[in-house]
């Protein structure tokens, strides 16, 4: 008999119930000043990670890959990505000289690196253009030098006007091309709109000179970015040690934007420490929030079930003690909290509730019959003193089944949840008692006739239609996947998940690459001349890579074209004279009007003919305040030196040299590697060159692998270990199979409905696993073994406190995971979505099966007893 083999255990928790209750009210304030202390502890010791990488067993092959690269290039690991984006080249270019110039004597920032800016690119930029390009933008610049040359002398509006003009009139003398011309026309009248129409905009001389436009009446193509990286010094006496930099960099930033030299300048900051920064208020906002959320919520629903004010006070007291003590617990025996296990104070409050509710309403219900306060107490906690136990120790295996597993952060969860459970289990049973002694006698019985009308309610066909919808949701719930990126679960308006999403879609600037190590340049070379071939691979990235190709030919190109346009650079007066204004308008004006409106000459014809007064200052910070800079960029670029490996910039070198020698090869995608398809195929194209590679991509596959195999892993152990337990117990396979049965059946139920709504699998919300384990086998433990205790007729369980006690358990665990779904962390409201959803499957398929199954093997035993 089940009674006989869970005497020992209902013994041994009336015992201490009883002792409880004796010491009464001094043990409650004895507890709940050492919680104090508790907590006190746990709030300057406890300590959260981020860092998605320790979610995962560094010892398995690809984080073994990942370190060895990190460890060759220390300094790129935890590095600053600054993103200015501005509307002309030359905004974009002086705005990340002017932040790279305030940083770089910061005592925080190691090393900063900006190329677009650096010496060696400015000096030798037109030397990484193929010959083709630089030969079109050569010949872009010579066609152009009349005016060039002409405006050098006078860098004004009148100037300008009357050099198109001249152009225009003399268009086969004049040496500018018509493309050229209407280059011009389009741009500037452009620019002239957006100004009379008080917007921002500025002349982008330098794309305008090198004739990179789409065609003569279109804009350019998007705005420009520029790429700043920043490698940190970092303050590891600090909680956070990224903090101080960060701000430095945000300080910078917001000054440069204070200042308003630059129109429409955006700078955003991301990579791996923005990231995890952001993450982690995000999280903790969402967290603290669902905690305080879910515990007004539960006391709400506490107060429902147990129509005891006093009773749901020493409740959410339990609650709080229960926390406590585990945050402790956490603060002194694990490492700093990952971003699963960080969820466990909710998930505490969901599960650690469970105990209260059975056996409060429990006692409550018999003391409201007449039974004294012991009695009650005794009574309880024979009918459901064993059943607790064993929630217990099952919901503890169901945790405790991940630590086997390769998945860290699930394997942290299980021991801190574990031993929450425990926790909260002791102090349920030990505080329960003790404070019955301050409770007021009910007036009136928690459960009355039932809490489910029979006559009304057609439970077989109730049953029934849950078994079906089980089997019909099979293959819905089959398509479920895990969604392994990160960035699918961060606050998607978080300033560093914009700023990085923003470089996704363009091979430029996308942060899925992917890397590789290897021995000598002569190596990396081998590998860059087979994976450029790759149709997924857009380029192969090495340091030799920077050495740029046909150096003589280049420099002979560049030497022949720039020699009369550096002698009109270097006699370039840039005295500026509005001499003659009107009538160079006019005279523009009548060069050009026989063009029909929409081509770029008739569209400038329209915006001087309203020119007024009023915009000339405008006008003329829009279309040339960018000259003098382009001048002297213009001279610099027209220089080059011959480029060769030992003459590159350290800045560069160490970015693809280790300090042992080891090569970097870096592997650009060559489609948008943010969509699980095409990386995984990326990956698997660098593979066939490396076949030990890292990166992001490589990072969110194998990790993707690493988590489903373990949640199989685990969920095979965890029904594995309750099912040896509830055999050791029990020892009868029908009440085994009832338990274990409408879990799997909510599992599938959840699977498929959470697939309905597009709601993946990630890092975060796979805890519905072990949950819905863990709950679901509780809710079964309850109504299995109360229903065994009642041995009377069919629906006498409905009667009971414990069908009761499931749905509100299940209603504020509910309520608890539901108020993590209104996080901005998408991680966080993933997780609470998933965990409302399986409970509630949990709620329906146990609270309506069990009982109904377990009636019918009552009936048939007694059937075949009366044969």
């Amino acid at each position: 008999m089940i009674e006989k083999q869970l005497a020992y255990i209902e013994l041994g928790l009336q015992a201490w119930a009883l002792w409880c209750f004796n010491k009464g009210p001094r043990l409650v304030l004895a507890i709940s000043l050492f919680a104090l202390f508790a907590l006190a502890y746990a709030l300057t010791h406890l300590q959260v990670n981020s860092d998605a990488k320790n979610l995962i067993n560094p010892e398995l092959p690809y984080r073994v890959a990942e370190d060895t690269y990190n460890r060759a290039f220390p300094d790129q690991e935890e590095t600053l990505l600054v993103v200015v984006t501005a509307d002309t080249e030359t905004d974009a270019d002086n705005a990340s000289k002017v932040l790279t110039e305030a940083l770089k004597e910061s005592p925080v920032i190691k090393s900063i690196f900006a190329p677009t800016v650096h010496p060696f690119f400015e000096k030798n930029g037109l030397l990484y253009q193929d010959t083709n390009s630089l030969d079109q933008t050569l010949a872009n610049l010579n066609q152009t030098a009349p005016l060039i040359r002409e405006l050098g002398k006078d860098p004004s509006l009148s100037q300008l006007f009357a050099s198109l003009s001249k152009a225009e009139e003399n268009i086969e003398n004049s040496g500018i091309p018509r493309g050229n011309i209407d280059r011009f026309y389009g741009e500037i009248a452009h620019v002239m709109h957006a100004v009379r129409e008080g917007r921002d905009a500025k002349l982008d001389w330098q794309r305008i000179l090198d004739g990179r436009n789409k065609d003569e009446t279109e804009r350019f193509r998007g705005r420009v970015k520029r790429l700043i990286t920043i490698t940190p010094k970092f303050d590891f006496d600090t909680l956070n040690p990224a903090k101080q930099v960060f701000e430095t960099v945000q300080r910078s930033v917001q000054e440069i934007k204070d200042r308003g030299e630059f129109d429409n300048l955006e700078i955003g900051i991301t990579g791996t420490q923005a990231l995890r920064s952001e993450e982690l208020q995000s999280v903790t906002k969402g967290i603290t929030f669902a905690l305080i959320t879910s515990l007004i919520m539960v006391a709400g629903l506490l107060l429902t079930a147990l129509r005891s004010p006093r009773m749901t006070g020493v409740a959410v007291l339990i609650l709080l003690m229960s926390v406590s003590f585990s945050l402790a617990f956490a603060a002194a025996v694990l490492e700093p909290l990952n971003l699963v296990s960080v969820a466990f104070v909710v998930l505490l409050i969901g599960l650690g509730i469970d105990f209260v509710i059975h056996l409060t309403m429990d006692i409550l219900d018999r003391m409201s019959d007449g039974k004294e306060r012991a009695e009650a107490l005794r009574l309880a906690l024979h009918d459901i003193g064993p059943a607790l136990f064993l929630a217990v120790v099952t919901t503890v295996l169901a945790f405790l089944s991940f630590v086997p597993t390769d998945f860290q952060g699930m394997a942290q969860l299980g021991i801190i949840s574990s031993a929450g459970v425990i926790i909260a289990f002791i102090v349920t049973i030990t505080i329960v008692p003790a404070a019955l002694p301050l409770l007021p006698q009910p007036k009136k019985r928690l459960v009355g006739k039932s809490i489910i009308s029979l006559p009304s309610l057609p439970l077989r066909s109730i049953r029934w239609l849950v078994c079906l919808g089980t089997v019909a949701a099979i293959p819905f719930s089959a398509q479920i996947y895990f969604d392994s990126n990160p960035m699918s679960m961060r606050d998607p308006t978080s300033p560093s998940v914009v700023t990085y999403l923003g470089l996704s879609d363009n091979p430029d600037t996308t942060p899925y690459r992917v890397n590789a190590l290897v021995e000598n340049h002569e190596e990396a070379l081998g590998i860059v001349e087979l994976a450029e071939a790759h149709p997924l691979i857009e380029r192969v990235i090495t340091l030799a890579r920077f050495v740029p190709e046909d150096q003589d030919e280049k420099l002979e190109l560049i030497d022949f074209a720039s020699e009369q346009l550096l002698n009109d650079l270097e006699n370039n007066r840039n005295v500026s004279s509005e001499i003659n204004l009107e009538a160079n308008v006019a005279k523009l004006m009548e060069a050009i009007k026989a063009y029909p409106s929409g081509t770029p000459a008739g569209r400038l014809h329209e915006e001087l003919a309203v020119m007024n007064e009023s915009h000339l200052a405008a006008y003329h910070t829009a279309i040339l305040d960018d000259w003098v800079t382009i001048v002297e960029r213009l001279t610099k670029r027209l220089t080059p030196d011959f480029v060769q490996l030992d003459t590159l910039p350290d800045a560069l070198s160490d970015r693809y040299v280790s300090h042992n020698g080891k090569i970097r090869i870096e592997f650009v995608p060559a489609k948008d590697a943010a969509n699980t398809e095409d990386r995984k195929a990326f990956v698997a194209a660098t593979r066939e060159f490396v076949p030990a590679v890292s990166g992001p991509p490589q990072i969110y596959i194998e990790s993707a692998k690493v988590i489903s195999r373990s949640m199989l892993e685990a969920g095979a152990l965890a029904v594995i270990l309750v099912t040896i337990l509830l055999g050791f117990v029990v020892r009868k396979a029908s009440l085994i199979i009832i338990v274990l049965l409408p879990l799997g059946m909510a599992a599938i139920l959840t699977g498929a409905v959470a697939f309905l709504i597009d709601q993946p699998l990630n890092f975060s919300n796979v805890i519905a696993l072990p949950l819905l384990i863990g709950l679901g086998v509780d809710s079964g433990i309850h109504l299995a073994v109360r229903r065994r205790k009642q041995n009377a007729e069919n629906g006498a369980i409905y009667k009971t406190s414990t069908p009761k006690a499931v749905a509100y358990s299940a209603m504020t665990t509910i309520v608890a995971f539901g108020s993590l779904a209104t996080s901005a962390h998408r991680g966080t409201a993933s997780m609470g979505i998933m965990l409302a959803l399986s409970i509630a499957c949990i709620l329906i398929t146990t609270i309506t099966l069990i009982p109904g199954w377990s009636d019918y093997l009552h009936a048939r035993k007694h059937k075949v007893t009366k044969k």
